[in-house]
């Protein structure tokens, strides 16, 4: 079989691996890599959306860089699906970000030279691993990402992101991803939570309670609860990983993306 012209390779799948973090958690992750030869460069991908989803590329692309000659590591963060930990947006990243990098660079199949992929969420994934200085971690691949989370994912240019803020924050509340259903009628239909007032309530208006969609809303201003979340923004500095930047034009993560590119070249 061919990729692209190129060759590619027979592979294996490592399923149910258990990452052990700083604090005892484990965080559950899949490994694809080629049957035979190795160790082999290693690339990293960490989602909150199902390390074993098909749809956002998580196991197709997996499988495409294995049958090349990486082997891949597909995990779930803290606190989503198979992972251990409870669920809180951004606030875990770099810590587990960093065990993971040495995890993976010690396993036999790793011949230690790390690099990292995605987009989105995986893109924050990556710019919070990156600040650990890890020389093992050679190279990122942030796509549509973000600089802080304050200004390029919930307040974008001092506004609340409305509509995305409160439809990823109620998809997202638990441990699954749990969408508000387009048939629902009126009354709880996602087009009306929008109106819901306090906005600190729409989430109850749909029947969840999300501790972080209240702290967003308690904390307007960027400031330390938002500086707790170690932005890639205020920290260019801790890494010297080579990064290769990719956003769309009308892409909620444009700026951010920019900012990035700005601030590593800087």
């Amino acid at each position: 079989m061919t990729t692209s012209g190129k060759p590619t390779l027979k592979i294996t799948v490592l399923n149910d691996l258990r990452c052990p973090m700083r604090d005892g958690v484990e965080l559950m992750a899949d490994v694809y890599m080629p049957t035979e030869g190795g160790p082999f460069p290693t690339v990293i991908s960490r989602t909150p959306y199902d390390r074993g989803n098909d749809m956002i590329h998580s196991v197709p692309s997996a499988v495409a860089l294995a049958q090349q000659g990486f082997a891949v590591v597909s995990q779930d963060v803290r606190g989503r699906y198979d992972s251990d930990g409870d669920w809180y947006p951004f606030r875990s990243e770099v810590d587990d970000g960093a065990d993971t990098l040495k995890w993976a660079a010690a396993q036999p199949w790793s011949n230690g030279e790390l690099g990292m992929t995605g987009a989105s969420y995986f893109g924050l994934t990556q710019w919070q691993a990156a600040q650990s200085g890890d020389p093992n971690l050679k190279a990122i691949l942030p796509r549509v990402s973000y600089s802080d989370v304050h200004s390029n994912w919930v307040y974008t240019g001092g506004a609340l992101q409305l509509a995305f803020g409160l439809s990823w924050s109620i998809a997202m509340s638990t441990r699954t991803s749990r969408k508000q259903p387009m048939y629902l009628p009126d009354e709880v239909h996602l087009s009306s939570l929008f109106w819901n007032l306090p906005m600190i309530d729409a989430d109850e208006a749909a029947g969840r309670r999300i501790a972080h969609w209240k702290d967003w809303i308690s904390h307007p201003s960027y400031g330390p609860y938002w500086e707790g979340m170690s932005p890639i923004g205020s920290n260019y500095g801790e890494t010297s990983t080579a990064a290769y930047h990719t956003a769309g034009w009308f892409d909620v993560f444009l700026q951010g993306s920019l900012n990035n590119f700005i601030g590593m070249t800087a």
